[in-house]
């Protein structure tokens, strides 16, 4: 997200200590999508959720996304996340009582425990408790857990626009700065404004040119801001994203996922690469000042962290990820999620929480086998989903190839969804 998932967890420097177990040990739902009322107890560090389509099981990963700042992992309206009610045969409507998630986890704190919701479902703000106390706002949720995810939607990151690419990063910058939103909104308010006095001065009006000045240094300031941080997250992913392809050549199911480069392209970025902020700063407020007429002509501004593109590169094939087959592409995406999870675990207290939703689609063997020796050995727990249960079966065969390589770090439980209703079923 992935997050992300964003992730939705806050840290400005990331400390010394490797992050510690974090887990959800009971979760209780209340009007919450196709879930009226449920509650599921947890006491594992892997958690698969099977079934078929709709039956439910992205809504229980949707439910624990809520434990982070933000609109979930479907960046949905909190009005539509109501149960709806069946009335008659061909009519359904969202129950009037609201909705609920309420959450018991252990972090390195101790017990925890997290409500959030609407109170009635004609409310747009929803609620958040933490320990029963009101929450000051969404960011304290930062303090209690962190959340990453991966999500179907994410499979077509790379042939999505630059625009889908940029909130794809912008969620994961949230993770080690929860003020990056807000410079966000700021500079693209501010860049709005200039194009609006730049369509005035066009046909005719007069114009302020001081504060047409004042808005273009604005500009450049928050720009270069934003702009600064998504380059330091890019640089901590390559850090580790690079990490199983060229470092560690031994560890053949950490090389199964692709090692991969993340670039940033834009001519802010291009700044940013090769000389200071304060210098790129100067170079952002000129460009805004000298394409002023063409900006008011083409009716946007072409020049900002705004216009700036995510490339991806897969390492061993030398070849940009949009042009790698499917199963490629999901590889890519899964080391990208994560090479994430693993910088924000050295950053935090303790180890987000993933969430990964038909996390194993589009995947040969080889490569779940990987997929699920880096989740044991990931000291935080993890929630997955799937349609069939069978592609999970490495993960609790105890004559696999995983157990060679590590040493469970808890049990793992197997739940069946079926339409609204939560089965635990025995290991494969």
């Amino acid at each position: 997200m992935l997050a992300q998932s964003h992730p939705g967890v806050g840290a400005s420097e990331p400390s010394d200590q490797q992050g510690g177990q974090v887990g959800v040990r009971k979760l209780i739902l209340n009007n919450f999508r196709n879930y009226a009322s449920v509650e599921l107890s947890v006491d594992a560090a892997i958690v698969v959720l099977t079934g078929a389509n709709g039956a439910g099981k992205t809504n229980i990963l949707e439910a624990l996304s809520f434990l982070s700042p933000g609109r979930g992992l479907r960046n949905s309206h909190l009005g539509e996340v109501t149960h709806r009610v069946k009335q008659c045969e061909n009519l359904v409507q969202n129950s009037s009582d609201g909705w609920s998630v309420r959450v018991h986890l252990t972090n390195t704190n101790g017990p925890v425990e997290i409500g959030t919701g609407l109170a009635s479902a004609d409310r747009a703000k929803r609620t958040i408790l933490i320990n029963d106390l009101p929450a000051r706002s969404q960011n304290d949720l930062a303090n209690e857990v962190g959340i990453v995810w991966m999500t179907p939607d994410m499979d077509r990151l790379f042939h999505d626009s630059s625009g889908q690419r940029r909130r794809f990063l912008d969620r994961l910058v949230y993770g080690f700065d929860t003020q990056h939103a807000a410079r966000i909104t700021a500079y693209t308010k501010t860049i709005r404004e200039r194009a609006r006095l730049l369509k005035a001065r066009r046909a005719g009006a007069p114009t302020d040119t001081a504060w047409l000045s004042a808005l273009e240094d604005t500009a450049a300031q928050q720009g270069i801001a934003v702009a600064a941080a998504r380059r330091d997250i890019i640089q901590r992913l390559n850090g580790a994203l690079g990490e199983g392809e060229l470092v560690d050549r031994q560890n053949e199911h950490r090389q199964a996922l692709p090692g991969v480069r993340i670039t940033l392209v834009g001519k802010v970025d291009g700044w940013l690469e090769s000389c200071p902020a304060a210098e790129a700063e100067d170079k952002f407020r000129t460009a805004l000042e000298l394409e002023r007429n063409s900006d008011a002509a083409a009716g946007r501004t072409e020049t900002g962290p705004h216009r700036s593109d995510l490339e991806t590169t897969h390492l061993t094939q030398n070849c940009a990820a949009v042009r790698c087959s499917t199963g490629e592409q999901k590889a890519i995406l899964l080391a990208m999620v994560l090479a994430y999870a693993e910088i924000l675990s050295h950053a935090l207290p303790a180890s987000p929480i993933m969430l990964l939703d038909e996390a194993t689609a589009h995947l040969d063997s080889r490569r779940r086998i990987a997929l699920f020796a880096r989740l044991i050995a990931y000291p935080g727990q993890v929630w997955m989903t799937g349609t069939d249960l069978a592609p999970f079966a490495p993960l609790s065969n105890s004559v696999s190839t995983l157990t060679q390589i590590s040493v469970l770090r808890g049990p793992v439980l197997h739940f069946e969804v079926e339409d609204g209703q939560i089965i635990p079923i025995s290991n494969p």
